[in-house]
């Protein structure tokens, strides 16, 4: 049986520490449940993250750095050269399966922008915060979400809602 791929992008900017050691941890929850696991961490360019997103990924794809608002008010991903925003994962022009995309950061929730885009490409599943986020909190959340659905074996929204209950300050949105 082929191994299920993922992609884990860990700290964009190269500037938060929590997001790494996010990145780090989640890597290591999913290689001991032998996934396949494609990395980019520390400084990622735009055309990396943009060319990680593949219909060759089966189960996650798991974004932990900076998100927030362009010049025009859209929502964005922040890389190192180049940002991510929503016409940009519009035209990507592929389809993409995967089970989710967890965007752990900053306004990564916006009901009209990344979650509807990446749903309209095909992903299943789209977990992401609707503002500002502490980078402890957010390490936090996403550790103890992923060691609930995949090592504990949860449904992914049973895993979901455990997880938010004991964040009461920082609940993700989701769209299923």
């Amino acid at each position: 049986m082929a191994k299920k791929k993922c992609f884990v992008c860990a700290d964009s900017l190269g500037n938060l520490p929590g997001a790494l050691a996010e990145g780090v941890e989640v890597i290591a929850i999913l290689r001991r449940l032998d996934y396949s696991v494609s990395t980019a961490r520390r400084s990622v360019t735009k055309d990396r993250f943009l060319d990680k997103l593949s219909p060759k990924t089966d189960i996650v794809v798991h974004l932990a750095g900076h998100g927030g608002f362009d010049d025009q008010q859209n929502p964005t991903f922040f890389f190192k050269e180049g940002d991510v925003t929503v016409d940009d994962i519009e035209n990507l022009g592929k389809s993409l399966s995967f089970m989710l995309f967890y965007a752990s950061c900053c306004y990564s929730f916006v009901a009209d922008g990344m979650a509807k885009k990446f749903q309209g490409l095909g992903v299943k599943n789209y977990v992401g915060f609707p503002e500002a986020i502490p980078d402890d909190v957010a390490k936090n959340f996403t550790v103890d979400f992923f060691k609930r659905w995949l090592e504990d074996g949860m449904d992914l929204v049973t895993a979901l809602n455990l997880t938010t209950e004991e964040y009461p300050l920082m609940p993700p949105y989701n769209l299923l």
